[in-house]
């Protein structure tokens, strides 16, 4: 006998919010609280000694900083988007919006990697000084935060899938075979390593998997040894094509073991359109954040 608990789909009287939704706002109350005493701790270390970060503020790159800022709010728009067109039952708009919003997500932390890498080979550290400190530190908890929403916002854009496991685990083996053509370091590609042969080797295998339905039982091996191998190699190399790698098997892990959808659109759309509403709120709030840092670290 199921039990349903109240005020899943349906709002309270008292506070006019359903309970996910008075879940979140509660979440991003403490998160104002975090992101404000960060704020406040730059605002006072700058205010004691202010020549280290005017001079670390001059050599950060405005230009592609600039970019993420736009990169950030479209994916906002179109979050937005998704939520609407999932309201007014367009299945397939809903989809391509919150495609293009993990895509402009993933974007954005592309773009940061390609700014700390000018950074950390330039040798400005957290230990530089005060302002690398501060700057290392709030964008860097705000790329976790964004990488948080790019799993939440793939959930909802993968239980709404009516595609088998098998064929998106076949997209994640082609994006990994494309990430070893890509840099790992020292302008060394990823199949050129020992490591990365052997992950193209098992990375071709699982593409083949997929495409027998009567292999499926062993869909679980390989993705499991590429993400082990992956992680060996964490510190072992620094390129965007190593990372790029790390993410997307990851996803292919996650997307095996534990995405179990309990709640979907056919089953509880209301429920469902909730979720999405719901972790609209949290990417706002992420976006909004980078708002506030953007100007306040590259350009003040």
């Amino acid at each position: 006998m199921d039990i349903e608990i109240p005020y899943n789909v349906e709002e309270r009287k008292d506070t006019g919010l359903y309970n996910s939704k008075l879940g979140i706002w509660l979440f991003l109350a403490s998160e104002i609280m975090l992101f404000g005493a960060l704020f406040s701790s730059y605002i006072i270390l700058r205010s004691g000694d202010p020549l280290p970060f005017l001079t670390g503020q001059a050599k950060l790159n405005v230009p592609l900083a600039t970019l993420n800022t736009a990169v950030l709010i479209l994916s906002s728009v179109t979050f937005v988007m998704s939520w609407v067109s999932l309201k007014l039952q367009n299945f397939t708009r809903y989809r391509m919006y919150m495609g293009i919003t993990l895509i402009c997500s993933i974007l954005f932390l592309v773009i940061k990697y390609f700014e700390y890498e000018t950074k950390l080979s330039n040798g400005y550290t957290p230990s530089y000084s005060n302002f690398y400190a501060v700057y290392f530190t709030v964008t860097g908890l705000h790329a976790i935060h964004i990488i948080g929403g790019i799993f939440v916002n793939y959930y909802l854009w993968k239980v709404f899938d009516s595609r088998s496991q098998m064929q998106t685990s076949k997209i994640f083996n082609l994006i990994a075979l494309f990430c070893l053509l890509l840099p790992w370091g020292n302008g060394i590609y990823g199949y050129e390593t020992n490591i990365g042969a052997i992950l193209l080797f098992c990375c071709f295998s699982s593409l083949l998997i997929t495409q027998f339905e009567e292999l499926s039982q062993f869909k679980y091996i390989l993705p499991i040894f590429i993400t082990i191998i992956s992680f060996y190699s964490l510190f072992t190399f620094t390129g965007i094509g190593y990372y790029l790698f790390l993410i997307f098997n990851s996803l292919n892990v996650i997307d095996i073991f534990l995405i179990k959808p309990n709640v979907t659109y056919e089953a509880q759309p209301e429920n469902f359109t909730n979720r999405v509403e719901v972790a609209g709120l949290y990417w706002h709030f992420v976006d909004l954040v980078w708002i506030f840092v953007f100007p306040s670290i590259y350009l003040l």
